[in-house]
């Protein structure tokens, strides 16, 4: 009896360390079921873990006392040759009353906030904006004490005036009970502001390939070994690598909400969306970076004769494509070409230049934007021809008779 109870104070003992040590490394493979109706299952899961965070920490801490009390009763009804009870009850009841005093004395508050907040990570990176919103802005509204710090971190990641407006409530709730709390709120509301404000402009994502391997590596070795998921090293690497990709990733946030509307005015090219995991970002589709990548455009015009480099109004981003001092055309992917007459510059040597490098561009042969004139700038029939390879009905359009 004495035996079987010491071996439940000592296995209590090291579920209890184990758990106050180290994060819930299963969390990573609980949130990426491989079932067809993963995106429902992971929705479900994530709003039982905001919800019921408790309840989890408590069921895994007492998850392990199964296969131990089948052994503990297997060896005492067969060692004895009947059944009895009482070294079963003994065990469960060592092993429960470490888990009990564990939980009264908070030393699983690392495990629970581990778990919350890469709940709410994954629910702030993984959905849909409307869908993560209504699971997170009720945590949000509900979240006391330490329950606070991730659903700062949800919102800041979420990023939506609704979230900016949690942020503010959250502030404003801890204003005068903990100054590190109200901090973080304002911190959080200061990176959102900075970004709105372009004060704080994309990170290059070159690293987000680098990472992405390593996240994946750890995330292996985690569940390959089973030792490895209470390793303090493992846990630290993941963690690490998440902080790196958080930063790349918060820091596109304006480009990621405004997808596909943007534009790199580096190589004056369109962006395109990579994902990996709950991680989604763009960068431009020619130069493979987003340090000049711009959000809210939605038209390109490309223009012979503009007076400005580049304009953006409105979503409208009107582009010169041609340098008169330079004799050189600037290859870009525009929506569409317009030419601005009444300007000193050889409007037909332009058009020829820009066409063909409008052409050379891309690998489609049957190359059509729309091509608008203003000012009537004067063009030669060859000039006309060439413009009429990029819509054949310019002409109509623009009302020139020859």
């Amino acid at each position: 009896m004495e035996t079987i109870v010491v071996i439940g104070a000592v296995l209590g003992l090291v579920r209890v360390g184990g758990m106050s040590l180290a994060g819930p490394a299963w969390m990573y493979k609980w949130f990426r079921p491989k079932r067809p109706d993963k995106t429902k299952r992971i929705v479900r899961r994530l709003q039982f873990t905001l919800t019921y965070s408790r309840r989890m920490v408590v069921w895994y801490a007492v998850k392990p006392l199964r296969v131990p009390a089948i052994f503990a009763f297997m060896f005492w009804c067969f060692s004895e040759g009947r059944f009895r009870w009482e070294p079963v009850a003994g065990f469960a009841i060592t092993y429960l009353a470490i888990i009990a005093g564990a939980t009264a004395f908070g030393l699983f508050k690392h495990y629970r906030l581990k778990l919350v907040g890469y709940a709410a990570h994954e629910a702030a990176h993984r959905l849909p904006v409307a869908q993560a919103q209504a699971l997170l802005l009720p945590f949000a509204h509900n979240a006391k004490g330490d329950l606070i710090t991730p659903a700062i971190g949800a919102m800041r990641d979420l990023g939506t005036p609704e979230a900016i407006e949690a942020l503010q409530k959250l502030e404003y709730r801890n204003a005068l009970g903990n100054a590190p709390l109200t901090l973080a709120a304002n911190n959080a509301q200061r990176d959102l502001n900075r970004l709105a404000l372009r004060e704080t402009l994309p990170l290059g994502v070159s690293r987000m390939a680098k990472l992405s391997f390593e996240h994946e590596q750890i995330y292996r070795r985690i569940q390959k070994h089973r030792m490895a998921k209470y390793s303090h090293e493992n846990q630290k690497g993941m963690d690490e690598v998440i902080a790196q990709m958080d930063e790349i990733v918060f820091s596109q946030l304006p480009l990621r909400r405004s997808f596909p509307a943007v534009y790199c005015l580096d190589c004056y090219s369109r962006g395109e969306r990579m994902t990996y995991e709950s991680w989604d970002w763009v960068r431009c589709t020619a130069c493979k970076e987003a340090t000049g990548m711009h959000a809210g455009v939605k038209h390109v015009i490309g223009q012979i004769g503009a007076q400005t480099d580049w304009q953006l109004e409105n979503g409208v981003l009107r582009l010169s494509l041609w340098d008169d001092a330079a004799r050189k055309a600037r290859p870009a992917q525009i929506d569409s070409l317009e030419l601005v007459g009444g300007h000193d510059l050889q409007y037909d040597w332009a058009v020829g230049a820009v066409v063909q490098v409008l052409h050379n561009r891309t690998a489609d042969t049957n190359l059509r934007i729309p091509v608008h004139l203003s000012n009537t700038p004067a063009l030669d029939a060859n000039s006309l021809r060439l413009l009429e390879t990029l819509n054949a009905g310019m002409r109509n359009t623009n009302k020139i008779v020859v």
